[in-house]
């Protein structure tokens, strides 16, 4: 009789739930929320989710629910306060709490059952009644509302529920990852990080998950750069090359030849594209004196004459380059150089002309010029000298002939003949960048034909024709610290070339002399196109 005494004095309350609500009633001092489920599939249990909250204290509170036909009661969880077990009857469930009930937010959830053929949407109607003391029973609506619950049907057919489906009514699509309106069928970014579908396929990506910001080869570079850039995002950088000499602080001639072991990388399919050289004085490679990047599978490098001191301490490193410019770390190693022995004022002893040999023509005696330095050819027995124009600013220090037969194996572009063969020399320049103006003087004339190569492992052969005296026997050099005829391959305030006057082959079609071989110099291009004309 109690309960039923309650029941007498309630108030109703109804209550709305639509796609996932959160729906609430105030009135009198009393708050009623409701939250549920927004679909439900035929025999499925959904809970509901029910928070009461009053500011004054009551002597009894109670809920009616009143289910869909065929729906079913199951249990009351989660509750924060004594409750009499509910009451059912037929399709209403009723809720009741009594005694004094001070100030506060009830909770509590309730799972209700949904019958086998239910598969339309549905109608749940919730009221909330309450008594305060002793005073007269209130009647107040305060939520006239029903809940709606839809029904987890496949409105458009394609297999997908609407709960699982992000367009019920397009039976083409059924999945949106990326939000952006467009489904995964017709998006060809589905997880919308800016790198192709087909390309995450390709490299072995989800294409459900956001990874463009990550780096799975820790080479530095963002997926979504490799994307943008066209490079593998899985592409790992070559393996450390094993330095084979010279290693160990060996004491090596002043022309050694640095070795590698045989390119290795992780990737199976990748291949040896090219090799970094680099030589220095100090083992921080500060600043370096040899710097070259060859363009092919080499292992080895014979560097170019008169690059090093003698009685020297060098550091060298070298590393590999796969076929996506992907290189590995520095390998380095150490040496020491020889002694130079059986040379002269910077000629071998062996190439030294006669004391009176005067091939400049000034009137003075080569051997008693610092700015020229004067030899006997290995190839062909002539006299050359090969003379500084500024000696104040820029010196040939040393300078010997040599056989490019015997002395450079690559063939390619190499010319037919070099009667007189090469001179190899070293100039030192007042600061790096500057340009030395040399003069070759020969004792016979180069031949009509003859064009005036040079040689570098980087560019190989390149060749120009010469700017000549009317007897053809003196030759004019532009040379520019680190520029196309350095073999260094650096500005570092020193020049090495080897190069000298030779005979085209006749039948290569493509040895003709490049246009630009030399580097120009800020208001000096019609000067150095006076001396140097090129085809």
């Amino acid at each position: 009789m109690k309960i039923i005494k309650v029941w007498n004095y309630l108030v109703i309350l109804f209550v709305t739930i639509q796609l996932t609500c959160n729906c609430y009633a105030q009135n009198s001092g009393i708050i009623a929320i409701h939250q549920t489920s927004v679909y439900f599939s035929p025999g499925q249990t959904i809970t509901v989710d029910t928070e009461i909250t009053y500011s004054y204290t009551l002597t009894a509170l109670g809920m009616n629910v009143i289910l869909p036909e065929g729906w079913s009661f199951v249990s009351t969880t989660l509750s924060n306060t004594n409750n009499i077990p509910p009451k059912i009857n037929n399709n209403t469930v009723s809720f009741a709490w009594i005694d004094n009930l001070f100030p506060k937010t009830l909770t509590f959830s309730y799972d209700i059952k949904a019958p086998s053929f239910a598969k339309s949407d549905q109608i749940i109607r919730a009221e909330v009644k309450y008594r305060s003391g002793a005073s007269e029973e209130k009647n107040q609506m305060v939520i006239p509302d029903p809940i709606l619950i839809q029904a987890d049907v496949d409105q458009d057919g394609d297999t997908y529920p609407n709960s699982q489906d992000d367009f019920p009514n397009d039976p083409t699509e059924w999945l949106d990852t990326d939000g952006d309106g467009k489904g995964n069928n017709s998006d060809d970014d589905d997880d919308g990080d800016g790198m192709l579908d087909d390309w995450e396929r390709e490299h072995g990506f989800p294409t459900l998950v956001f990874n463009a910001n990550e780096d799975p080869d820790q080479d530095g570079i963002l997926n979504i750069d490799e994307f943008l850039n066209g490079t593998p995002p899985l592409n790992f950088r070559p393996m450390l090359p094993t330095l084979i000499s010279p290693v160990n602080n060996q004491v090596m001639p002043l022309t050694p030849t640095l070795k590698t072991d045989s390119f290795e990388d992780a990737n199976e399919t990748d291949t040896h594209f090219a090799t970094d050289w680099q030589l220095s004085k100090d083992s921080r490679f500060d600043t370096l004196v040899y710097d070259l990047k060859t363009m092919n599978n080499q292992l080895e490098i014979r560097l170019p004459d008169f690059l090093l001191d003698p009685n020297t301490t060098y550091y060298w490193r070298a590393r590999h380059y796969d076929n996506y410019d992907e290189f590995s770390q520095w390998a380095i190693g150490q040496f020491r150089t020889a002694e130079r022995i059986n040379y002269d004022n910077g000629v071998p002893i062996d190439q030294k002309v006669a004391d009176n040999a005067d091939l400049d023509r000034d009137g003075i005696f080569d051997n008693q010029q610092e700015s020229i330095k004067s030899l006997t050819s290995v190839v062909g027995n002539v006299q050359v000298g090969i003379k500084s124009e500024f000696p104040e600013q820029y010196t040939v220090t040393i300078a010997r002939s040599i056989d490019p037969v015997q002395s450079i194996v690559e063939t390619d572009n190499r010319p037919a003949k070099m009667p007189f063969g090469m001179l190899a020399f070293k100039i030192k320049v007042a600061k790096p960048g500057d340009i030395a103006i040399m003069t070759a003087h020969y004792s016979e004339p180069l031949p009509e034909n003859a064009l005036w190569y040079t040689y570098d492992l980087q560019k190989g052969w390149q060749s120009y024709r010469p700017q000549l005296s009317t007897d053809r026997t003196t030759v004019t050099l532009m040379l520019k610290d680190g520029g196309n005829l350095d073999a260094d391959g650096i500005s570092n305030g020193v020049i090495v070339d080897p190069s000298g006057p030779g005979i085209p082959d006749s039948t290569n079609s493509d040895n003709t002399p490049p246009k630009e071989l030399i580097d120009d110099v800020d208001n000096g291009s019609c000067f150095i196109h006076s001396i140097l004309k090129y085809e």
